[in-house]
């Protein structure tokens, strides 16, 4: 997969969009379209002269990994809901599945402070139920930064996905081991928010994230 490292580049240097047009007489919609879209197609004309504005190479312009991601959700007749990625290496397809687990609190694994920052908490965790990640987490350490935030970008799309078709409940922790654990119609909760974006923390298998839902 090729990328193009047009946004980096701009930061690097300090440059604004508007700036670039003017002195290279490309478009600021085509710009923008090229920093906000890795995988845009550019013309070699503009490529050149974009490597000659920026004064780099095209293999200083372009990032490459031989790695492309796709992503299916799942949600079973138990309503587990899952993702599996899949992803080619030396022309074989390798699949990893994922279960995703929704929380309204996680008393477990965080402080008062950020149960009371986010509305809902999810893990995503080996579907399997091993506590090493053996499928994307080594792939991920492998890849170019760009390609980091591309992964865990397209990762919480799908994840987002999954919830705004999930149809049954989601646990809800409590504090103490000797309290019942409740839970609550997942749909139910996030309107009950009355809120059109919803702070949610996703513990992925490279680290822990927080996003905002549009609901």
């Amino acid at each position: 997969m090729l990328a193009n490292r047009l946004g980096v580049l701009i930061a690097e240097r300090q440059l604004s969009i508007k700036q670039i047009s003017e002195d290279t007489g490309i478009s600021r919609n085509t710009i923008s379209n090229i920093t906000n879209n890795i995988k845009a197609n550019i013309s070699t004309e503009i490529i050149d002269k974009l490597c000659n504005y920026l004064a780099v190479t095209p293999s200083e312009f372009f990032a490459y990994t031989p790695y492309s991601f796709g992503f299916i959700e799942k949600i079973d007749e138990q309503d587990q809901a899952s993702i599996s990625v899949s992803t080619l290496i030396n022309q074989r397809e390798y699949v990893f599945d994922y279960a995703l687990y929704f929380k309204k609190f996680d008393y477990e694994f965080t402080s008062k402070q950020r149960i009371d920052k986010y509305n809902m908490y999810i893990n995503v965790e080996n579907a399997d139920g091993s506590n090493v990640d053996t499928g994307l987490l080594p792939i991920y350490e492998k890849i170019p930064l760009i390609f980091r935030n591309q992964l865990t970008n397209e990762l919480v799309k799908s994840i987002f996905r999954v919830i705004k078709k999930y149809e049954h409940d989601i646990k809800v922790d409590v504090a103490h081991e000797d309290e019942p654990t409740e839970y609550i119609s997942l749909k139910e909760y996030l309107s009950s928010l009355n809120s059109k974006n919803i702070n949610v923390s996703i513990s992925l298998p490279w680290a822990d994230i927080s996003r905002k839902l549009k609901y």
